[in-house]
């Protein structure tokens, strides 16, 4: 990373693209590259020594990890820097290292938790300064964008005259979203007459083509969105290459132009993309929320609200809330979610929730907006923020308690021995293949037990290497390894007096499977490197994929740890025994993601359904019916083609769990990295450890085939702390 070479400069790269390697170039990194996870290992690991050093490797593996969309590797990674002592900082790092934590709240699309960090910060920078200027400048955007437009225009006035790109920027999107267009404009036009920063897509190139759009000016929009994806539009700043973003400028503007189809085609495939980060799915919803009013759809947007603003609180979702009123016929809660959007000083926010829709006529919006405007005006100005009615209490958003859900005998049996097991305090293994609901089952039997008010802590074995797992179930002392600066008491003793579900335990050495036995046998542990032993009062559920004696006979499970943990055991059986349980399953999700939608699955879908193998079971099914929520119009039944599964006329129970090798046999080279594929067709995830004891080589060799399989792009590496010993890979 650049050092800084006066506070300018600082404040210059504060919260922008970041240095080092591939920033330095002024190329962001390829999020199609799957060496971009390999350069985010390096700097993990050179980010020791000095905390200086430490941090400026990891603020650059943060702005990595962020382009990318590995959200949950930038958390951890600014976890590890926040661990970093302060005083040893620097206030320059310090600052780095907050605007890092602003750019992934503001991409992770938590936008009052970054409104809450911009005022923290503001107090302890003061606003005259290069930081606090540029802090304020971020915090225009960011305020309007979550509804708080007092804020933000008391950061415009104190601004002052504009002198930058930053400013007329930020200046421009403040207008656009309080519905401004003439001075947006203004001010957009004016900040291209300075130099750009690289990666300016996502901070003046997008909110311009959306100005454009809402100015009227579509095609202009789309030649400039051309020009970006060509790479001709500044030779200067580059912009960042991820699909996602460019998907998401074209929806805009075919919404904007009333290509409907377009725009839900694009909008789906940006649900597909793995490079989406949480904001552009978020924006992908609302778009696809717009275009289904548009054509007069009711259903889809309630879908879309119930997963964007369950709680109805979304500043951003209001003026969707209202069209869906409309739809209904409830022409007073439209006004009313409009009133919440009418401020005395800003008239043409309530105006612009009405932008793009293609369903009202002029005249009809406007009136509407009129008489939302009467209603705001005869409230008190502190009831202008509701959010209208709370959500239905028990529904989906609503955080109730998980359920099986069939008519078949054996689920009956399941609940039965779910009521029998839950209030004992003994070890359970459940079995089952994947997506069958074991984790829901495990949650069962938590909430259903007297303990239920402790934590339930579900951990997937698989997912962390052999090294990191012992530390991260039994602990550590401090000391004990490179990186144990302090003790650490592990999930068993986190857990307290709660649940811990163990996933796929047959991936664990037998070492660590013989001190797990003494942990269920004695209920003592002992952290790595102590003396010392420690209680686990903790409830422990054991999860296998496979049969068990198949991975007893294989001796990937000790047979006492087998015979300890199967005195009380549940299998679930996969949906194709159970196919009685796939149409009230099918209607159960609907319910979830339509609440009060009368919805019918036309016959021929149904016998689609049944008919289908479910080789991801439960799981499957209920991606499925999202999917077909999404993708529907607004007919009363769904019919069988929007169904992408494909009938099987032998059960798929006839084949394997998943491919591995003859008892004996192992295969090598080329043959043996094909049978890696298949086996990520039926795990997903899979960690050099768990490939290892599957194809029956050494963690070594499966560490090198895993590593050339993700170069060759078929799989991706997936980082889920700062330690290089907790990645595992899944496929692309």
């Amino acid at each position: 990373m650049a050092s800084k070479t006066s506070s300018e400069e600082g404040a210059e790269e504060l919260g922008a693209a970041g240095a080092g390697g591939i920033v330095r170039a002024g190329r962001p990194p390829d999020v199609r590259d799957p060496r971009v996870a390999e350069t985010i290992h390096t700097a993990v690991a050179a980010a020791s020594g000095e905390a200086e050093q430490s941090i400026s490797h990891l603020l650059e593996a943060v702005y990595m990890a962020l382009e990318a969309g590995f959200m949950v590797e930038a958390e951890a990674l600014i976890g590890r820097a926040k661990a970093l002592p302060p005083e040893s900082l620097g206030p320059f790092m310090m600052q780095m290292l907050r605007g890092k934590i602003r750019d992934f709240l503001i991409l992770r699309d938590d936008l009052e938790a970054s409104v809450a960090l911009i005022e923290e910060t503001l107090k302890l920078v003061p606003g005259s300064t290069p930081e606090g200027r540029l802090w304020a400048l971020i915090g225009i955007s960011v305020e309007a964008r979550a509804g708080h437009f007092e804020k933000a225009a008391r950061h415009v006035e104190e601004m002052g005259t504009p002198s930058d790109f930053c400013a007329e920027a930020a200046l421009a999107e403040f207008f656009r979203l309080t519905g401004e267009m003439d001075r947006a404009m203004k001010h957009s036009d004016a900040a291209l007459a300075y130099p750009k920063r690289p990666n300016t897509f996502t901070y003046y190139w997008s909110p311009r083509i959306l100005l454009l759009a809402q100015a009227g000016r579509a095609e202009e929009a789309e030649a400039l969105l051309n020009r970006i994806e060509a790479g001709t539009v500044s030779e200067k700043a580059p912009v960042q290459r991820n699909p996602a973003l460019f998907a998401l400028a074209r929806a805009r503007l075919a919404l904007a132009r009333g290509d409907l189809d377009a725009a839900q085609h694009l909008l789906i495939e940006i649900r597909r993309m793995r490079v989406a980060r949480p904001m552009e799915r978020n924006e992908s919803l609302r778009l696809m929320a717009e275009q289904a009013l548009c054509r007069r759809v009711r259903r889809v947007p309630e879908a879309c609200l119930q997963r964007l603003d369950p709680r109805q609180d979304d500043f951003r979702c209001r003026g969707i809330r209202a069209r869906t009123c409309l739809l209904r016929g409830d022409e007073e809660g439209a006004v009313r979610h409009l009133a919440t959007l009418v401020h005395p000083r800003f008239p043409g926010v309530a105006a612009e929730a009405f932008r793009f829709a293609h369903e009202l006529t002029a005249y009809r919006a406007a009136s509407l907006v009129a008489r939302a405007a009467q209603s705001a005006a005869a409230k008190p100005a502190r009831h202008r923020r509701a959010a209208g009615p709370p959500p239905t209490e028990g529904g989906p958003a609503a955080g109730r308690p998980p359920r099986l859900i069939g008519v078949s005998a054996v689920i009956r049996e399941i609940e039965a021995t779910i009521g029998r097991f839950a209030a004992r305090r003994e070890s359970l293994l459940l079995t089952g293949e994947t997506g069958t609901g074991k984790e829901v089952v495990a949650r069962l039997l938590h909430e259903r037990s007297p303990w239920s008010a402790a934590p339930f802590l579900p951990i997937n074995c698989g997912a962390l290497s052999e090294t990191l797992i012992e530390s991260e179930l039994f602990g550590h002392a401090e000391g004990a390894f490179s990186g144990a600066t302090v003790a650490y008491d592990g999930i068993f003793i986190a857990a307290g007096e709660g649940t811990v579900l163990l996933d796929e335990i047959d991936s664990l050495a037998p070492a660590l499977q013989a001190k797990l036995l003494r942990v269920l046998e004695d209920g003592e542990l002992r952290p790595v490197g102590s003396t010392e032993l420690r209680l686990c009062r903790a409830r422990i559920l054991a999860a296998l994929n496979r049969p068990p004696e198949e991975l007893v006979a294989q001796n990937l499970l000790r047979k006492d740890l087998f015979y300890r943990l199967a005195r009380l055991r549940i299998e679930l059986p996969p949906l194709r025994e159970r196919r009685e349980d796939i149409l009230p399953l099918a209607r159960h999700f609907l319910a979830e993601f339509c609440p009060g939608a009368e919805l019918q699955l036309a016959s021929g879908l149904v016998e689609a359904l049944r008919r289908y193998d479910w080789p991801g079971n439960v799981r499957e099914l209920k991606n499925q019916i999202e999917r077909i929520v999404l993708s529907a119009g607004d007919a009363p039944v769904l019919m069988p083609d929007l169904f992408q599964g494909t009938s099987s006329a032998a059960p798929a129970a006839q084949a394997p769990a998943h491919p591995v090798p003859a008892q004996g046999k192992r295969l090598r080279g080329e043959a043996r990295r094909e049978q890696l594929v298949g086996l990520f067709a039926h795990h997903g995830q899979l960690g050099p450890q768990k490939a290892a004891s599957l194809l029956r080589c050494s963690v070594r060799t499966a560490s090198a085939d895993l590593k050339e399989l993700a170069a060759r792009g078929l799989i991706r590496r997936v980082i889920t702390s700062a330690s290089l010993r907790t990645s595992y890979y899944e496929r692309c």
